[in-house]
């Protein structure tokens, strides 16, 4: 047993080191561009305006599940050009620019596509879980509108243009998108109110909400084609200050956009078309992160093309978009080989301890947290990135310490070598490995 551990702590380091160098291709990947990513049910969605994998050999037809291995069809899989994915209601969300399985916007239960009423009578761009209601924005009737049983009505009266991306800052619904300055609306009193100060002069095409200055200044990030009041990127708060630039020096020239934002535990990463110096030296290209500690940096390698969307599946960052390469040849799809837990240091965690490790009988998984604990949850994943259920449960939580603590049971694992990560309100909070003997 002993040298059957030492074998594969041997082949895991091997591995491990390899592995936290760059980016991965994911599969075969696509032959049209990824639009969106989403993770359901323990498994990574991806979607978009292709119709097959990168070889040709599979029809996906515009939307995939990856197994961990390949890339398989969602059933019949959706008629036209995808470009949002949420989960709602334990249902997966698509919308885009179709008409079947229903106009612009359907359903998938883990079994089957189904229509949502009479859909929407134009492109859908964004979906949003607000408050446990759905919302959708676009550029079709009203451009913003809320599920009610099958019917989707309007929202506010509905916005002035095109809306492209909406999101959750301070219990506020905002939306952004091209109607005219600031392009940015919140929700207030019911109807829709631009922001405050002179924000930016072109489309918006992504939202997020992330630390800016200090740990606790949460502010509104706001991405996309503008050049004021900073090139593609800006910031607003919602406490004073109003819109404020980035302090990135993303070029201003046609094409150059921030297309997504996606915000973790430490780091808020920014997707597009952009080209970028940080200090007069360090380039950004179509991909960077930020921390209110620091300033912005690289990911490692970089796409030959743009990046239209981010997610986080079994604990490492999944890019997606039109390119063909990240550093290795990736189709439209890659992963980025090392841990968000290992790369973005834990600067939450006061404490952890894991013990016994490895694994005999079971384990506790013990930490404190500098932020507020909410619902902490885990999910355990094997070596192949699969999430394997009834492995870990939470024993205690003492919200005034900020206190967790889970136990992990080895009944029913092979020996070998396992992921955890632990959330909280859908946001990362630890990662970690452990060893079953």
């Amino acid at each position: 047993m002993k040298k059957n551990l030492l074998f594969l702590i041997s082949i895991f380091l091997i591995s491990f080191n390899g592995y936290t160098q760059s980016w991965s291709a994911l599969g075969n990947g696509f032959n049209g561009d990824v639009n969106a990513l989403c993770v359901y049910n323990g498994s990574l969605y991806a979607a978009g305006n292709f119709t097959q994998d990168g070889t040709g050999s599979t029809n996906l037809s515009h939307v995939a599940r990856w197994t961990g291995t390949a890339w398989v069809a969602v059933g019949t899989g959706i008629s036209g050009n995808v470009l949002a994915l949420t989960v709602w209601n334990g249902d997966l969300y698509a919308g885009g620019l179709f008409s079947s399985p229903g106009t612009n916007i359907c359903k998938w239960n883990g079994s089957s596509w189904s229509a949502i009423g009479s859909g929407l009578n134009g492109e859908v761009r964004c979906l949003l879980d607000f408050n446990n209601e759905l919302y959708a924005g676009g550029i079709f009737t009203g451009k913003i509108v809320k599920l009610s049983g099958t019917t989707f009505n309007t929202v506010g009266g509905g916005a002035a243009g095109a809306v492209n991306a909406i999101t959750n800052y301070n219990g506020n619904l905002i939306i952004g998108g091209l109607w005219s300055s600031p392009n940015v609306s919140k929700l207030t009193s019911g109807v829709w109110a631009p922001l405050s100060g002179t924000g930016p002069d072109g489309e918006v095409t992504s939202l997020a909400v992330f630390q800016k200055f200090t740990n606790t200044n949460y502010v509104l990030w706001i991405g996309g084609k503008f050049t004021n009041p900073s090139p593609r990127l800006c910031t607003w708060a919602i406490s004073g200050g109003g819109f404020a630039n980035s302090f990135n020096p993303f070029n201003n020239t046609a094409g150059a956009n921030v297309n997504t934002l996606l915000p973790t535990f430490s780091f808020l990463y920014a997707g597009g078309g952009f080209d970028a110096l940080v200090n007069g030296t360090l380039p950004l290209s179509r991909i960077g992160k930020y921390n209110w500690a620091s300033s912005w940096d690289t990911v490692v390698s970089s796409p030959n093309n743009d990046i239209n969307a981010f997610a986080i599946y079994n604990t490492h960052l999944i890019a997606g978009g039109k390119f063909t390469t990240f550093g290795v040849a990736a189709n439209r799809v890659a992963i980025r080989n090392t841990n968000v837990g290992i790369d973005e240091q834990e600067e939450n965690i006061v404490v952890k301890d894991f013990f016994p490790n490895p694994v005999v009988e079971e384990a506790l998984l013990k930490f404190q947290t500098r932020t507020s604990l909410d619902q902490p949850v885990i999910k355990v994943f094997d070596m192949l990135g699969k999430e394997l259920s009834d492995v870990a449960g939470l024993v205690s939580l003492n919200k005034y310490n900020r206190e967790a603590e889970f136990r992990i049971s080895r009944a029913g694992l092979s020996p070998g070598v396992y992921f955890y990560e632990v959330s909280d309100q859908k946001k990362s909070i630890t990662t970690g490995k452990f060893i079953v003997e």
